[in-house]
């Protein structure tokens, strides 16, 4: 990308090849996440002005997302389909979704760095062993471990990775990155980076758990599960492990 004398752009593209993101290992996941957080080292506590840059942006996501398909009401979480999902995760995730703007504002308050906001498998390719980066178009102001949180839940959601692999993927993302934070100079420390992570996980993806539950109890597989799930009742199912890490991660935020 480069200025242009009349204040305009150049924006300079490029095709690219190799394997796409869903089809990497977890330790190739890993690695991207340790290139991650070495990249955001360098802009921790200092994220350009740049006007186009966006601000704010999981505010704005959670107030005009996929939050506003939360229909699910209080005596809904009893409804004999849900029992799959365990009380404490049943009741965590109400809790969840009613205290977001509390998890909103945590997130808010971790460190901030340059922030891609939509680091998932379908934009990520590996092009001969160099990792790519797609779709900017959301990049901003976002908090440390933000979009870390994004790569390890957005892995999942679809079914187009084994849910199987979550908690290794947790703890090598997790890791790794904090790694590459430091071999890109960042001197903070471990814990708050795990707590960062846990409070954008846990304010991003509030609304997850509310819409699979109504989602199962209408038996309404949605939209978005690229046909991995062959009924709303096998969609919860395979998610409670998923669901259950974003409780885990909002008891981390509330400390």
């Amino acid at each position: 990308m480069n200025a242009r004398p009349d204040g305009g752009v150049e924006l300079w593209l490029a095709d690219v090849g190799g394997t796409a993101g869903f089809d990497w290992t977890v330790p190739r996941l890993a690695r991207f996440a340790r290139e991650l957080g070495t990249a955001q080292a360098r802009w921790a506590g200092q994220v350009p002005e740049t006007p186009w840059l966006s601000r704010r942006w999981l505010e704005q996501y959670l107030a005009e997302g996929p939050g506003r398909m939360v229909s699910i009401q209080a005596a809904d979480w009893e409804h004999p389909i849900l029992a799959s999902w365990p009380r404490p995760v049943r009741e965590r995730l109400q809790r969840l979704w009613i205290g977001r703007d509390a998890f909103l504002a945590r997130a808010a308050a971790a460190e901030r760095t340059l922030c891609h906001l939509d680091v998932w498998p379908a934009n990520l390719v590996d092009d001969d062993g160099t990792s790519v980066l797609l779709d900017w178009s959301f990049a901003g102001d976002g908090a440390i471990g933000e979009d870390v949180a994004n790569l390890i839940v957005d892995s999942f959601t679809d079914g187009l990775m084994s849910v199987a692999l979550l908690p290794e993927l947790v703890a090598m993302a997790t890791q790794e990155y904090i790694e590459g934070l430091r071999d890109g100079g960042w001197s903070g420390s471990s814990e708050a980076v795990q707590l960062a992570i846990a409070a954008c996980g846990a304010a991003k993806y509030s609304w997850f758990g509310p819409v699979v539950a109504g989602r199962a109890i209408r038996d309404d597989v949605g939209t978005k599960s690229y046909g991995q799930d062959t009924s709303a009742t096998s969609a919860l199912r395979r998610l409670t492990s998923l669901v259950t890490l974003i409780t885990d991660w909002a008891q981390i935020a509330h400390g």
